[in-house]
């Protein structure tokens, strides 16, 4: 892998943390998910008059992730209200790529190899270590534990959709930056 494509992963995992604790550290986590997701649109305006249009094929999947990150805002809001971050964050993105990885197996047929379903099992199992020290300590919060876990299903809901989406799109980059321009509106 190229060292350039590193740095940008390891940037975009950075960012994903850090707004993830802004909106845990805030003081209305619902109303700090909704300022990110205006933030993202707003910024977003200045690339989107260079992009083309997604193809008309992928607005149908555009028009169902805006409306699936609805419930991802809401949940990951009531999840981070409920319980502590360290936990609930954990298991939303421990168990979604396990859950995205089932679906697409067993529901749309489309087939994992065995070192595919290893790194899944891999990936899921190490992040949901996360919260093995809570775990040990008894600190589940189950009404948040459980908001984790239906906004886990509502992020496998919305990475289908994109991936989908995004190669109908013909350009996956302005399937994306269309994406948070239109959920800024919701």
């Amino acid at each position: 892998m190229q060292l350039d494509i590193v740095f940008i992963m390891l940037g975009a995992a950075l960012l994903h943390a850090a707004w993830n604790a802004i909106i845990k550290g805030g003081g209305n986590p619902l109303f700090e998910a909704a300022l990110k997701t205006l933030g993202g649109g707003v910024a977003v305006c200045c690339v989107l008059p260079f992009l083309p249009l997604p193809a008309p094929q992928s607005w149908p999947y555009l028009a169902a992730s805006c409306a699936i990150h609805l419930g991802y805002y809401t949940f990951l809001g009531l999840s981070y209200r409920y319980a502590d971050m360290s936990i609930v964050y954990a298991i939303m993105r421990g168990t979604a790529p396990l859950l995205t990885s089932l679906v697409l197996a067993f529901i749309l047929g489309v087939p994992l190899s065995a070192g595919g379903w290893l790194g899944v099992v891999l990936l899921s199992a190490g992040i949901l270590t996360l919260s093995a020290d809570a775990l040990r300590q008894s600190r589940l919060a189950w009404r948040g534990c459980c908001m984790a876990l239906a906004n886990a299903l509502v992020i496998m809901c919305y990475t289908l959709a994109d991936g989908y989406g995004g190669q109908a799109s013909l350009n996956p980059v302005s399937y994306v930056c269309w994406l948070f321009f239109s959920t800024r509106f919701l």
